[in-house]
């Protein structure tokens, strides 16, 4: 896919034109999403249940059809914008774009995935500090205004994250999906079960400790990437992955140290595949999100913008 990707992209200008066609897209999704989140509160009302309960399993989802695709969709489409926005000279008229950038952030926001959460803060700090170092100072004041106007019901989700409401939030099916990937890997860790077998051969890896019944949640998958390649195919495959991220991660650095300065919609837009990586690698530890084919595609498309960005002979043509 990735050979594929790289011989159909010609150039910046394709890369460009994919970037505002997802621009464009995630911010019709990112208002279709909000106008779902309020026909859900205006359910919950009417129903006379507490939001936060009603809402958490039967979240937005903007285009897509569950909340989990559409908010790591949201988070690599918003930090590639982001990216344009933030990188001097990136794009010469992108004041329109600050619209659509709140939109998706927004729509991130009100989806309550928390790992999505983490990986757009974690990709959003690597790109204050790679190119706008001087707003640094900024975040934490940002932070702590964004707590106090944020609703109950967004409050609530992040403190979840050590104080779940019982079986709503999936704080302890996380804890059994993780540990019986643990113990998949004990059993097989060359070459691992095989593909999907963890799903079929889930309940015959559960720890003894852990009490019955199991947690509500989905057991199809580990929800996370790390643990389910290496349950799935061994140790070594997990490596192999590991060093092919590697790979990318440092080529992007190299090639962004090697560009003028002059050459900014091509640095912007390293800056923008190595933070969506790094919110895409943060969320992997708490979801098996690259098993998504739209969010495996936008991965791909990204790791070929870079390298198509990263290209010497078109940068100093």
């Amino acid at each position: 896919m990735l050979v594929v990707g790289y011989t159909a992209l010609r150039g910046m200008e394709d890369v460009r034109r994919i970037l505002l066609i997802w621009t464009g897209l995630a911010a019709a999704s990112g208002l279709w999403s909000i106008g779902q989140f309020w026909q859900k509160y205006s359910q919950a009302q009417a129903l006379h249940q507490d939001f936060y309960l009603y809402y958490v399993a039967n979240r937005v989802t903007g285009f897509m059809s569950h909340w989990m695709t559409f908010s790591a969709q949201m988070m690599v489409a918003g930090l590639m914008l982001a990216a344009l926005i933030m990188c001097r000279g990136a794009m010469k008229r992108r004041l329109w774009l600050i619209p659509a950038l709140v939109i998706i952030a927004v729509s991130i926001v009100i989806a309550q995935t928390r790992s999505v959460w983490l990986g757009t803060t974690l990709g959003m700090l690597y790109l204050i500090v790679t190119c706008r170092p001087k707003f640094l100072i900024a975040v934490p004041l940002l932070a702590v205004a964004g707590w106090m106007i944020a609703p109950t019901a967004i409050r609530e989700r992040v403190l979840s994250m050590y104080r779940p409401h019982g079986q709503t939030d999936s704080n302890d099916h996380r804890r059994v999906t993780f540990r019986t990937g643990l113990e998949m890997i004990k059993s097989h860790p060359w070459f691992g079960l095989g593909p999907e077998i963890p799903k079929r051969d889930f309940e015959l890896y559960i720890p003894a400790d852990i009490t019955r019944p199991l947690p509500t949640g989905f057991y199809g998958h580990l929800h996370n990437v790390y643990l389910q390649y290496a349950a799935e195919r061994g140790i070594p495959t997990l490596l192999a992955f590991l060093f092919m991220i590697g790979t990318i991660i440092v080529d992007f650095a190299r090639s962004l140290r090697r560009l003028p300065r002059e050459e900014s919609f091509r640095r912007a837009v390293l800056h923008g595949a190595l933070a969506a990586l790094i919110g895409l690698l943060a969320e992997a530890f708490l979801e098996h999100n690259l098993n998504d084919s739209e969010v495996l595609t936008m991965f791909l498309v990204i790791v070929v913008s870079g390298y198509i960005a990263a290209r010497r002979e078109q940068a100093h043509a």
